[in-house]
Order: structure tokens, then C-alpha cells, then sequence
């Protein structure tokens, strides 16, 4: 008789993605301070995200991630039990990595992802996820950049062991390691608060300038588009007191410095008669921003502008 050998049947029951589709989306940079149009720190006033982020602030990485067939259609039944891959895992599934395109140079080593299941979101429902993930670039220990064209990529690979048809080389080695997920590019930046010097009488207020500067490849400059940027006095740190001026004789104000254009200024209480001397004052804040410190001294003159000179007649 007629002897039959079946076919062994395989994943019966559910249906493979052939790849994951990437539809890029944009970059919500300063994420922190300016979200969605609104500023951060209360919610209603209106804020435009810049074009860029400082090293070591977050910015948001938004895009859509799709189950698809070889046809590139969406794989609908990818869900639940089905979607064999979280993308905000804690191990980092996405496998995010980072180029600037300009040298290139490869960001990757100091791409931090721990903050994408602190406050991302994102989850497949019928085969797409609209994933937004928290980014930052760390400081190095000395200033470099700026990175005008950084791209950030992702390689995932589920537990079928499906993936992404990469387009993107992170490592600069000439072979496609990632999806991009960034429909254009963004910058980032190396920042710093600089204090000024400044002296005046211990019987008057004084302001000491502030200015928000990045390294722009060979110096520090003013970061003249940063209108976003607050510090708080409560941030303001004093140290090295010198000779009759002592901690709490002298105080800064407003509450919350705000930055046009880069720059603004603290304000310093008059420490009152026989207060002479000086302090250091730097900032503890924001973290992505590195402080100088100013000096500040009180009972220091000028003295008189005008001069009588004289002239011996023979």
C-alpha cells in the first residue's frame, strides 16, 4: 500500500513576524524642561523644543515599531502572549546605539538607557508599538562636541528571533548595524554656568552676571538660544568666606533665575555695615551643567575717576 511521510508542522497556532518595520519620528529634545509644547516646570507656559540637548539631559526618542510580513504588512495577531518582545524591557531590548554622522563618530559607550523604563512608554498592541523612549549622552570628563548630526538606532531581536533590516552603522565600520529611528538628526552639547566677578559696597545689593555657554569646539561660548534654562537660588552654593563676611550675611535672590538669551544675573543682599569681604558662589544645578565659581566682594572701591595732573613750568 501506499505509505505516507508527513511534513512536520511548526508553530502552529500563532504566526511569525517576518521583521520588525521601524517608522521613524522626531527627537523631543530638553525633554525634561520643554515637553510637548508646554514648559515643563508648570505646564501651561508655551515652549518651543530647541534643536539640540546638552550632554547628560534627557531627550525623547519617539517612533513606531511593527510586527510586519515578508510584504511589509503589519502582523496583527503580534500581542499580548504573542508579542515576544517587550520594547522597554529593563535589559535594554531595543539595543539602542548612537552615531554622530559628521566625523562619524560612535556614541554608543556613553548612551544611557537606564532611564527608558523609568518613564518611556510604548507596548505592542495589534502588531505596532508608538514607543517613546528616554535618552542621554554622558559628559565626558573633558569638553568635546558639539555632535551636530547625531542618529540613534535600535537592533531588537525577540525570543523567535526576529529583527529589524538595519540601515544605519553606529560603529563606523562600513556595515549596517542598527535601524534608525530619528526621521532627522539632532545636535548636542558640552554646558557649563559661568559666574562673573563682581565688587561693590556691603551697604548695597549686587549682581553678579550669569551665563549658560557650551564648548563649541575650540572655547566655551554663550548658548545665546538657551531661553529655557532656570536655576533656582536655592542652588547657588557659597564658599571661601574671607575676611569680616560671614555665612547668612549676605543671601541670593530671585527664587528662580530665569535665562534670556543665555544670560541673567543673581542678586546678592547687602551684608550691611563692617560685612567686608568676599564669597565664592557656584551652582549645584542642573546636574547636566557644570559649574565655575564667581567671586563676590563686598567693600571694595573703585575709587575716583577723576585725575588732576600737574605740569612743572620752567
Amino acid at each position: 500500500g501506499d505509505v505516507t511521510t508527513p511534513t512536520a508542522s511548526v508553530n502552529i497556532g500563532r504566526f511569525y513576524p517576518h521583521h520588525f518595520g521601524v517608522v521613524p519620528g522626531d527627537i523631543d529634545n530638553r525633554a525634561d524642561w520643554c515637553d510637548q509644547g508646554v514648559l515643563v516646570a508648570d505646564g501651561v507656559t508655551p515652549c518651543t523644543s530647541p534643536a539640540w540637548t546638552y550632554m547628560d539631559e534627557k531627550f525623547n526618542v519617539n517612533f513606531a515599531l511593527n510586527a510586519e510580513n515578508s510584504a511589509n504588512a503589519t502582523t496583527l495577531n503580534y500581542t499580548g502572549a504573542f508579542a515576544k518582545l517587550n520594547p522597554l524591557a529593563s535589559d535594554n531590548t531595543l539595543l539602542f546605539g548612537a552615531v554622530d554622522g559628521t566625523a562619524p563618530t560612535a556614541l554608543t559607550a556613553r548612551l544611557d538607557t537606564s532611564r527608558v523604563t523609568l518613564d518611556g512608554s510604548g507596548s505592542f498592541s495589534n502588531g505596532g508599538a508608538s514607543i517613546s523612549a528616554p535618552l542621554a549622552i554622558t559628559r565626558a570628563a573633558a569638553p568635546d562636541g558639539p555632535y551636530t548630526a547625531l542618529d540613534i538606532g535600535i537592533a531588537p531581536v525577540d525570543s523567535d528571533g526576529v529583527t529589524t533590516l538595519k540601515d544605519l552603522d553606529i560603529d563606523n565600520d562600513t556595515v549596517n548595524d542598527r535601524t534608525q529611528v530619528n526621521a532627522a538628526s539632532t545636535t548636542l552639547r558640552y554646558g557649563r554656568i559661568a559666574f562673573a566677578n563682581a565688587y561693590g559696597s556691603e551697604l548695597l545689593p549686587l549682581s553678579i552676571p550669569v551665563t549658560l555657554q557650551y564648548w563649541d569646539g575650540s572655547r566655551y561660548v554663550t548658548a545665546s538660544d538657551d531661553n529655557i534654562t532656570t536655576l533656582g537660588s536655592a542652588d547657588i552654593v557659597y564658599s571661601n568666606w574671607t575676611q569680616n563676611l560671614a555665612a547668612g550675611e549676605t543671601t541670593a535672590s530671585p527664587t528662580s533665575i530665569v535665562f534670556v538669551n543665555g544670560v541673567s544675573s543673581v542678586r546678592l543682599s547687602a551684608p550691611g555695615a563692617g560685612n567686608q569681604g568676599s564669597v565664592d558662589i557656584a551652582s549645584s544645578a542642573p546636574p547636566f551643567l557644570s559649574s565655575g565659581s564667581g567671586r563676590a566682594t563686598f567693600g571694595i572701591y573703585r575709587g575716583n575717576d577723576t585725575f588732576i595732573y600737574l605740569r612743572e613750568q620752567h
